[in-house]
């Protein structure tokens, strides 16, 4: 009895198992239009595509001359900072307008501050190619009369410009893989799928592509900012040497004494003004509460 249980279930292991690889088999062989959702019929038409493009791939991907130029040379972003002082302003922001320029570069940004009883002030913010940068320092230099601070910076990006340049190649290959796969479409759903997947691919395309060239400009152009005043007081702590001056907070906190006073004495000069208005009020009064006493007295 046992062994034709055994037989039995043996049997039934065997078909068990004969079903399963058919199924397997029968899976293999179906078209992609019979399969289940759409991500996977988007999957088996471009699976052959993939293999007819390896050879276009595989050459997008692979890295050029260029490339392995990148990884000789260096992707370089610097930045200059000075503060000066000048006995005019105005004079030395028309010389640095002028020398950008001149240089192949321009202006970002100019700000003059000349408020009264404050000394005149100006901060000029412009990009130099990168080549012209020491001279566009030493120029700044001879354009003060003393040079408060000066601070030379550079962001070495060479690895994140070769990794932004390899993902963009990388992903302009996809896309084209895409368009084909569009072509190839029949369905409705698939080509929808299609079609959000080249838009997110796109999307990545052009935000990589945006930083490629924003790595690429400022490694090219050095991008220079000149604080100039007439008081060193008045300018910006560009080292951190620097960053305690107590020169500077002297005369800061004379200054405050200097507006503490003044509010003081302004106070007294509306006080005195406002005598008759105030005065008055108090002889009203004073009036009023004499005639209330006498009123007081003869009841």
């Amino acid at each position: 009895m046992k062994k034709i249980i055994l037989w039995i279930a043996g049997v039934l292991l065997l078909i068990i198992i004969g079903v399963i690889g058919l199924l397997v088999v029968i899976g293999n062989y179906l078209p992609s239009d019979e399969g289940g959702s759409i991500a996977s019929s988007v999957g088996n038409q471009m699976a052959p595509l993939l293999r007819k493009e390896m050879g276009t791939s595989e050459q997008a991907t692979a890295p050029s001359m260029s490339d392995s130029d990148l990884g000789r040379s260096r992707v370089i972003i610097r930045a200059a900072r000075i503060a000066i002082v000048s006995l005019d302003v105005k004079k030395a922001v028309e010389s640095l307008k002028q020398y950008a320029e001149k240089n192949d570069g321009f202006i970002v940004d100019v700000q003059m501050q000349t408020e009264a009883g404050s000394p005149p002030s100006a901060e000029v913010s412009f990009r130099i190619p990168a080549n012209k940068l020491d001279a566009t320092v030493a120029f700044v230099r001879q354009q003060a009369a003393t040079v408060e601070s000066e601070m030379i910076s550079g962001e070495d990006v060479t690895e994140e410009f070769v990794d932004v340049n390899a993902k963009l190649k990388n992903l302009q290959a996809s896309e084209e893989q895409l368009y084909l796969v569009m072509k190839d479409a029949h369905k409705v759903e698939d080509i929808l799928a299609v079609r959000r997947e080249l838009e997110r691919v796109r999307g990545e395309i052009d935000q990589l592509a945006g930083r490629k060239q924003y790595l690429e400009q400022s490694s090219k152009m050095s991008f220079v900012t000149v604080s100039i005043a007439t008081d060193a007081a008045s300018l910006p702590v560009v080292e951190p040497a620097q960053q305690w001056r107590p020169l500077i907070v002297a005369k800061d906190a004379l200054g405050t004494l200097m507006e503490v006073l003044k509010f003081l004495v302004n106070v007294v000069i509306w006080f005195i003004v406002f005598v008759p208005v105030w005065g008055t009020y108090l002889l009203i009064k004073l009036a009023i509460k004499r005639r209330h006493a006498a009123a007081g007295k003869k009841k």
